[in-house]
């Protein structure tokens, strides 16, 4: 008998049919048509399209954020603008950009040497100078830096000097002193020696000090004065102008004093802003307080502190024809200025010195009242509880207005024969020379 085959399994079937099967073939992309190459550039059109390249460049300038920034722009525009030789206007576009350039380091220069110079002038020390002098090495063709370079070196090599010669004379005058007292020697010979040693060293301000405190032994009051005049120079080189006027009229009539010391005075009101206080005119052996009220381009009104307590007028006699009115621009001036104040002081409805109105009281209230803890409005001069004088005839019989501890106008007034009421004379000073 036949064997009988065994049947093909469905799988191996499957198999068989697709080796017969033929893959299906990719289909192929279609190629692109290439891009005919540009013609290329002519000559001309090199030259216009670098043109416009460097003419850009010079647009970017402006832009630039900082010095170096600008200067770096000008350049290459202008090496750009060169390479272009004569065409259209390229010539006077590269100047332009080597002057910017110029322009800019320039700025760059006088910014860093303005820096340096604010530096020297702030240098106290001889390090300070030593400082500055290194950094003006670095300016060697501005003429300003050359010379602020030998002040400063010049300067350094004082202070050196003084601090060498104070070093010696401390210890000098230490010696000194042990010795005079060893000996039983009154002290105001050492004093006076040591205000001799401070003087030659330039420090006048302790030379000051220890010549007062040897009172009137040898020449010392005629060192006083000259300590005093410079350090009135001292002073008015910084610009201390209340300290140069207050040493300048210490020692009125010596050498150019009296001029310093009006140039001084004019300065200070100058700088005097409303609601700060300056000092001049005689009282005592100090100098009076007046508050600035306002100023103009060549005036000042100020506002003194309390003169005094004192009646308004015994008559009862209103402010045109009261003992006030006569005082103030009588004997008060002669006692409070000397010449050149009384010079400058500027007439006001026919006097020199007036009273506050009380409509002016009140529209200065902020400069001439402060306030306290709680808020509450006080007079910063310290009022007595009666007040001060105002211009103003009171509202009462025989009264005059007066402003108030608390800062408020008392319109009905206090009498004028009222002896406890205190004085606040008002002036307007002239700030020219």
């Amino acid at each position: 008998m036949k064997a009988v085959p065994e049947e093909k399994k469905p799988a191996e079937q499957a198999a068989k049919k697709e080796e017969k099967t033929p893959a299906a073939k990719p289909k192929e992309k279609p190629k692109k048509k290439a891009k005919p190459a540009p013609p290329p550039l002519t000559p001309e059109q090199k030259q216009e399209l670098a043109y416009e390249r460097a003419c850009n460049m010079e647009e970017w300038i402006r832009w630039a954020a900082t010095y170096q920034d600008r200067a770096q722009l000008s350049r290459q525009a202008a090496e750009a603008f060169e390479a272009l030789g004569a065409y259209k206007d390229c010539p006077q576009r590269r100047e332009d950009c080597l002057s910017q350039e110029h322009t800019a380091l320039t700025e760059e220069r006088d910014e860093a040497f303005e820096a340096v110079e604010e530096e020297y002038r702030r240098a106290k020390s001889a390090q300070d100078y030593y400082y500055a002098a290194q950094k003006l090495e670095r300016f060697p063709d501005l003429p300003e830096a050359k010379k602020l370079l030998g002040e400063a070196k010049k300067r350094r090599k004082v202070l050196l000097k003084r601090k060498r010669l104070f070093r010696q004379g401390i210890a000098g005058l230490i010696v000194l002193f042990c010795l005079l007292a060893a000996a039983g020697v009154r002290l105001h010979i050492p004093q006076y020696a040591a205000g001799r040693v401070f003087q030659s060293m330039g420090r006048y301000d302790h030379a000051l000090a220890w010549y007062n405190k040897s009172g009137s032994f040898a020449d010392a009051k005629e060192r006083v004065t000259f300590c005093r005049y410079q350090r009135g120079e001292y002073f008015l080189d910084k610009g201390s102008y209340a300290s140069a006027y207050q040493k300048f009229r210490e020692t009125s009539g010596y050498l150019d004093s009296d001029e310093k010391a009006v140039a001084s005075f004019t300065q200070l009101l100058k700088n005097a802003k409303p609601g700060s206080v300056v000092k001049f005119g005689k009282s005592g052996s100090s100098f009076s307080k007046w508050l600035v009220l306002g100023q103009t381009e060549d005036t000042v009104t100020l506002i003194s502190e309390f003169a005094s307590s004192a009646a308004f007028d015994p008559g009862e006699r209103p402010w045109q024809d009261s003992e006030l009115r006569t005082w103030l621009n009588g004997a008060f001036l002669e006692k409070y200025f000397v010449d050149y104040e009384l010079s400058h002081l500027v007439e006001q409805q026919g006097d020199k010195v007036v009273l506050l109105s009380a409509e002016q009281a009140q529209a200065y209230d902020e400069l001439l009242n402060g306030s306290n803890d709680e808020g509450k409005r006080i007079d910063q001069y310290k009022a007595t509880n009666d007040g001060w004088w105002l211009a103003d005839p009171g509202a009462g019989e025989g009264g005059q207005a007066v402003m108030l501890k608390d800062g408020t106008v008392d319109r009905y007034g206090r009498g004028r024969s009222t002896a406890d009421v205190q004085v606040r004379a008002v002036i307007t000073v002239s700030t020219e020379p």
